[in-house]
């Protein structure tokens, strides 16, 4: 096999068959790693003017948990209320308290 050494932005990059993709604007990116835990897989730019990097997201490769009936991953935001209820005797003896404290 034959390999390329290529080098962009001080790194040098040892390409041998690798995934070299070609965008619609013309820039190409190659792969810098594998996908993760939540399906992306990073890409670096080696031409073109603009952003350095792009991230592929493949549900295939999503290891997340899913709740079948929404689609809600396990690492999604869900909102929340807290709610606390008080005795009245509770909400009386610590009103004393602080009016016997500013009392001194």
């Amino acid at each position: 096999m034959v390999g390329t050494l290529l080098g962009f932005n001080g790194y040098a990059l040892a390409i041998d068959n690798a995934d070299i993709v070609v965008d619609r604007d013309g820039r190409q990116r190659i792969p810098i790693g594998g996908f993760n835990e939540n399906g992306i897989r990073p890409w670096k730019y080696i031409s073109g003017n603009g952003k350095m990097f792009h991230y592929e997201y493949s549900s295939v490769m999503d290891k997340s948990v899913r709740y079948a009936p929404t689609g809600d991953r396990s690492t999604s935001k869900v909102p929340a209320k807290l709610t606390a209820s008080v005795s009245r005797q509770t909400v009386l003896n610590s009103a004393f308290s602080i009016a016997k404290g500013g009392a001194r």
